[in-house]
């Protein structure tokens, strides 16, 4: 969704971006999107075919192959983050040796590393990293929300939700056990009713159910943005996140984001609570008092929308894509 973005705005600065990836089954738009192999050798044949300048790689196994066409091409690993190797049991060494190995010999040997936010470029370990973060604006502007609309609610149980992917593999992180004890801590629905929306089954959707919380799996763009707009609160439950788009893209539908004051939550939303019972506190008091919640959604959706904006960040990597050109003597 980055690149598609990026590729989208980036013509106005003087590029032209193709996107290669494993599979394009499932990814968005189709214009100047193709499957190249995960190989040195396959992608010097694609960026020769195509006339490519400067290679970018933004996940692995394409940081990997970086160093083997350095020599051909100037490359950028422009970095998202890994979430810690210590939040997975069965394949923690594994991680942690992909981590070490691109610290020791990924980028050293590229043009440029870029980092989509400031917790990332400590958490790579790499200081020098271009900071480049994500935008916000792919979602509709439905202006911040009437404080009528939320007064009008008083008396009524507030609605909080979160977006997570609800599969295991990820859950330690995410935070599953951490909502679900918040969950539990509004049991009853009298002061607070819960809502969670993602991709998964219909088993991870009757787990759900069954702890009381309302269910929408594999929702589409339209209905994932409409979900937002009506929360009244989100809530990030992450333990590790190098951005967190899906908290922005709550408050750059109106609704106010609260996260836990780690990884880039400090970077990405103005409300964040030390641990589960502050959590818990702030949600009370919204839940008492609607015009305080309403200020917060107001702070919340300004917050996101004057901070990131895909624009920005297209018109900031194309001038990365020209200093990484010029330095090779391609402009």
């Amino acid at each position: 969704m980055v690149a598609h973005e990026i590729a989208e705005r980036i013509g106005l600065h003087g590029w032209d971006l193709l996107i290669g990836c494993l599979s394009t089954r499932d990814a968005i738009g189709t214009d100047g999107l193709f499957e190249v192999d995960a190989t040195a050798k396959a992608v010097e044949a694609f960026s020769r075919s195509m006339g490519v300048e400067v290679v970018v790689a933004q996940t692995s196994p394409y940081f990997e192959l970086l160093p083997e066409i350095a020599a051909e091409f100037p490359t950028i690993a422009f970095e998202h983050g890994d979430p810690s190797p210590h939040f997975f049991d069965e394949d923690a060494e594994e991680r942690q040796r992909v981590r070490q190995n691109k610290i020791t010999n990924v980028y050293p040997q590229v043009s440029r590393v870029l980092a989509i936010s400031e917790f990332i470029r400590h958490d790579i370990e790499w200081p020098t990293a271009a900071l480049l973060p994500n935008g916000c604006d792919h979602v509709v502007d439905l202006g911040p929300k009437d404080p009528l609309s939320l007064a009008e609610r008083r008396g009524q149980p507030l609605r909080v939700g979160t977006l997570m992917r609800l599969g295991e593999g990820e859950s330690r992180y995410k935070g599953v056990d951490i909502f679900v004890d918040l969950v539990g801590r509004f049991r009853g629905g009298e002061d607070a009713e819960f809502t969670i929306m993602g991709r998964g089954d219909e088993a991870h959707g009757e787990y759900w159910a069954s702890l009381g919380v309302e269910v929408h799996l594999n929702a589409t763009d339209a209905e994932r943005s409409a979900y937002l707009r009506g929360l009244d609160v989100f809530v990030s439950p992450s333990q590790w996140e190098g951005f967190n788009l899906p908290l922005v893209e709550a408050q750059a539908m109106g609704t106010v984001g609260v996260a836990f004051d780690v990884a880039a939550h400090p970077e990405t939303t103005p409300c964040l609570a030390e641990n589960l019972d502050e959590m818990q506190h702030i949600l009370c008091v919204w839940g008492r008092d609607r015009e305080l919640l309403s200020e917060a959604s107001v702070e919340a959706y300004h917050f996101a929308r004057a901070k990131f904006s895909w624009e920005r960040t297209a018109k900031l990597f194309a001038k990365h894509l020209d200093e990484v050109a010029t330095q090779r003597g391609l402009v």
